[in-house]
């Protein structure tokens, strides 16, 4: 079963031409997907409409097996799919990062001692020990992305997408994001830098977004 499966999507903004005219794109438990291109071909569209945050002028998306017609549909497995915004101040929500962090478990019925135990964990394998009471809006974006990717993985979600994850990250934040995501089973990840893809990615599962397609990326930068 496809966890994610679009169907002859199509879509366009008001008083734009159309981004996407008939696209199509799954994607099984257990694959890692890396989809680059170049800036407005709609990669962040893309993730959009698999969230729900957009919805198609035409077209079906399926979750875990299930189309999603309504807000209610997709509200069903919100907590099954971390999404990682391209900006953070987008998805940070309280002003302590240890608050934001225990917001995911908790909104999933988690008691405070479940979501101690949690946050305590990822608090440390994103190596956040001295920020864990700082101020989220005084962080600097590296910072941020840490926090908003952390509080991600404190929902254990089965898939997660990631919007330009790697934006603002000095070598060492960037080191413990590609750490991170070399244990995740399964992800979308969007990203200008296709040599990073290329080290989270199988073969075969790098895609580039053009003219509203998305094309298998082969070789040495060969699409077919």
């Amino acid at each position: 079963m496809d966890t994610i499966a679009l169907k002859n999507i199509k879509f366009h903004y008001p008083g734009s031409d159309d981004i996407f005219s008939g696209l199509n794109f799954s994607l099984t438990a257990g694959i890692r997907a890396g989809i680059t291109g170049s800036n407005g071909s709609g990669k962040s569209t893309l993730l959009k409409i698999i969230s729900g945050l957009i919805k198609p002028q035409a077209g079906s998306v399926e979750l875990f097996g299930n189309e999603m017609k309504e807000e209610k549909d997709f509200s069903r497995f919100r907590t099954k799919i971390g999404y990682l915004f391209q900006n953070p101040d987008d998805q940070i929500l309280f002003p302590e990062v240890e608050e934001d962090i225990s917001f995911g478990p908790l909104n999933q019925g988690k008691n405070r001692i479940e979501t101690g135990e949690i946050v305590t964990e990822v608090i440390k394998e994103f190596g956040l020990k001295s920020l864990k009471k700082r101020n989220t809006f005084k962080l600097s974006g590296g910072e941020k992305h840490l926090v908003a990717l952390a509080g991600i993985a404190a929902m254990k979600p089965d898939i997660i997408l990631l919007d330009e994850p790697f934006e603002w990250l000095d070598g060492h934040h960037l080191q413990i994001v590609l750490d991170y995501l070399s244990k995740v089973d399964s992800f979308i990840l969007i990203s200008q830098d296709v040599q990073l893809l290329k080290r989270l990615c199988a073969e075969g599962e790098i895609y580039v977004l053009e003219k509203g397609l998305l094309k298998k990326e082969k070789g040495e930068g060969h699409v077919f």
